[in-house]
């Protein structure tokens, strides 16, 4: 595989607003480290290896007000076609997730996949095409992240 191709904050706080319709705050230096989680080093540096790992790092950094489990959902298959792979789990079956599933779980689901030449807005358009119930679930759910210093993108 040649150089990966990373998601930036900017694109976070994008994919943010496409799925939610609203500008919700957020707290920058957690939108940060979330965002970084997708970077990898020493001997897990694949795309296959830390795209769980951008996923979870939304679930544990919280950075927006609401809904950060679908933003980590829809970046970590964005993260993982951007380079080539494949997330095999179909929308009906993601969308029975009571919570987010283990790295591992997470990795079984990632194969070889084509090259991706397109842009990311466009690349995330199809993805949010492709699983409209697991973004309605998630959705639904809120995980709203505990009252702190969020910064107002209003």
């Amino acid at each position: 595989m040649g150089h990966a191709r990373y998601l930036t904050i900017q694109d976070m706080i994008w994919i943010h607003l496409q799925l939610t319709d609203k500008v919700y705050p957020y707290e920058f230096l957690k939108l940060e480290e979330a965002t970084f989680y997708q970077y990898g080093y020493g001997t897990s540096t694949e795309p296959a290896d830390r795209a769980p790992s951008l996923f979870h790092g939304f679930m544990k950094n919280k950075p927006f007000e609401k809904h950060n489990e679908v933003v980590g959902f829809i970046a970590f298959v964005a993260f993982l076609e951007l380079n080539g792979l494949r997330f095999t789990s179909e929308d009906a079956a993601c969308a029975r997730w009571s919570g987010p599933p283990a790295e591992e779980k997470l990795k079984g689901s990632i194969e070889a996949g084509e090259p991706c030449h397109e842009g990311v807005k466009e690349r995330v358009q199809e993805i949010i095409t492709r699983y409209p119930k697991t973004i309605a679930k998630m959705i639904a759910r809120g995980n709203e992240a505990e009252p702190s210093a969020f910064v107002s993108i209003a």
